[in-house]
């Protein structure tokens, strides 16, 4: 018996090995997939003449193409290696979550609504340190209401549910069995990568990891979801509401207002902090050399990278 356990624990390894090469690989050709398929539907429809109509319809295609592009190559690489869509999160945790109270579900929202604002903070630092144009406000010149209307849904309520499930229901998930911590790392990680923007990688970064740890926390998604959409709706309108103050006082405006409602969403992040579970990385799952080993993952972070930095830098 003695001599058959580091067998057992070879085959283990080369099985752990093995499923993880395969997830990291499904990442990455669904990273890789959402930007080639994106360029073919930019190049399709333009050659079918879109853009054409009024500026609302051209918001909801633009829109509609970027849900199909990601939702497309994620989804078929959760079905492909999980033979389901994302449903509900499996909790690695033994003992149960504490029941989420409204308290809990509102300093959740609180939390997103900081977190927003760090990420604000963090684009003026980095449009400031890299010599750049500093602006504070997302839209200019004047917009239709119903161009108003779309951009505000599609922003909010139809980016936050489509990434939710690619990157928290889908890749998330298929990073969870070697720990929890690393998981939310890592679709982190892609999840900012794939907003291919030097100003967005930061916030994205940030508000991954929250909505990561809340999907974990509470076993499904709509929380996430939830707290996604007031996340986004924050920055959009706060942008927004900087138009409507003086030009001489904007930046200061937004320096208080952000800077105030960040430490906000950092009481808040306290205050829930008893809701919160995160599975300790066991010893077993320390070793992921069949992630760092996966050629597609690689070569997507790499081209991610260079979308998202090559213009910003002025490479």
């Amino acid at each position: 018996m003695e001599q058959q356990l580091p067998e057992a624990g070879k085959h283990k390894k080369s099985a752990d090995w093995w499923a993880q090469w395969k997830a990291a690989n499904g990442l990455g050709l669904a990273m890789l997939a959402y930007l080639s398929l994106s360029a073919l539907l930019a190049s399709l429809w333009g050659n079918l003449g879109y853009p054409s109509g009024s500026a609302a319809v051209r918001e909801a295609l633009r829109q509609l193409r970027y849900v199909i592009a990601l939702l497309v190559p994620f989804l078929g690489v959760g079905w492909a290696l999980t033979g389901s869509f994302p449903r509900r999160l499996p909790r690695q945790q033994a003992d149960p979550v504490r029941r989420w109270t409204l308290p809990a579900v509102l300093a959740a929202v609180l939390a997103g609504i900081g977190t927003a604002c760090v990420g604000n903070l963090l684009t003026l630092f980095m449009q400031w340190a890299a010599g750049k144009h500093i602006s504070v406000y997302g839209f200019s010149g004047r917009q239709s209401l119903s161009y108003a209307l779309v951009s505000f849904l599609s922003y909010t309520v139809l980016a936050a549910v489509v990434e939710e499930v690619s990157f928290r229901g889908v890749a998330l998930q298929l990073l969870r069995p070697w720990g929890d911590l690393w998981a939310l790392v890592m679709s982190s990680l892609i999840f900012a990568l794939c907003h291919s923007s030097a100003l967005q990688f930061f916030p994205a970064l940030l508000g991954g990891g929250l909505f990561a740890l809340l999907a974990i926390s509470t076993g499904d998604l709509r929380l996430s979801m939830l707290v996604h959409m007031c996340y986004n709706a924050t920055a959009l309108l706060l942008n927004r509401a900087m138009m409507l103050v003086p030009l001489r006082m904007r930046l200061t405006a937004a320096l208080v207002l952000w800077f105030g409602l960040a430490l906000v969403g950092v009481v808040s992040l306290l205050l829930l902090r008893p809701w919160l579970r995160v599975e300790p990385v066991a010893p077993e799952a320390s070793d992921r050399r069949g992630v760092y080993s996966a050629p597609l993952l690689l070569l997507g972070i790499s081209v991610m990278i260079w979308r998202a930095f090559h213009e910003f830098l002025g490479l």
